[in-house]
């Protein structure tokens, strides 16, 4: 598979080649592999990771390979492992994660996720080490009351994010959610900003 953006100018921004494999297995279970190729052309002098110098404004070619295994989800103990490693602008890009998930049937499903990005620029340009962490509930108190929360630490953002949602189905395919999000500052969880949201869904038969 190829895919090829341009510009308003009819110039080249991106171009991406990808080779991928696919395998499934009889308990559900799959393997996934990819190996890509990509061309970008930054526009301008660009800040990829935090360094004192950004990256200049040409074009840069780099490719490198992923894989993602999946268990199967029949078990109540269930998840999958990935990671992958390339060139990346002018340096190089390690990634590795895993999420496992437990499901209590029929009223629960509890899972946690996490994912590290490690980046290698040249010399001057920087190096990081990008944590992604996640945990996420999912409650059914009965076939028409839910209860579901999210919760999201970021090293790149540094930011913490908490979103809780109640949703009750009132109806066939009409439902209310309340939802409250709260995002802290990662370095001293002191909070950015506290959100409520009230969100009504009807179906309508025409």
């Amino acid at each position: 598979m190829a895919q090829t953006f341009y510009n308003t100018d009819n110039q080249l921004t991106e171009y991406e080649l990808i080779a991928d494999a696919f395998l499934q297995f009889k308990d559900r279970s799959w393997f996934y592999a990819r190996y890509y190729f990509s061309i970008v052309n930054l526009p301008f002098a660009t800040e990829i990771i935090d360094s004192d110098n950004a990256l200049p404004a040409k074009e840069y070619n780099y490719n490198g390979f992923f894989a993602r295994y999946r268990t199967s989800p029949n078990k109540k103990l269930s998840g999958f492992l990935f990671g992958g490693y390339g060139s990346f602008f002018n340096g190089t890009k390690l990634t590795v994660g895993t999420s496992i998930n437990y499901r209590v049937q029929p009223w629960g499903n509890f899972s946690v996720d996490y994912q590290l990005n490690k980046v290698d620029l040249a010399k001057g340009y920087g190096n990081q080490d990008l944590h992604l962490v996640g945990a996420k509930t999912e409650i059914s108190f009965s076939r028409k009351l839910f209860w579901t929360t999210f919760l999201q630490y970021n090293t790149q953002a540094e930011n913490f994010n908490i979103n809780s949602r109640i949703q009750w189905r009132y109806k066939p395919m009409s439902d209310i959610y309340f939802v409250v999000t709260n995002n802290y500052n990662s370095y001293n969880f002191s909070q950015k900003d506290l959100m409520f949201v009230l969100k009504l869904s009807y179906w309508f038969n025409v």
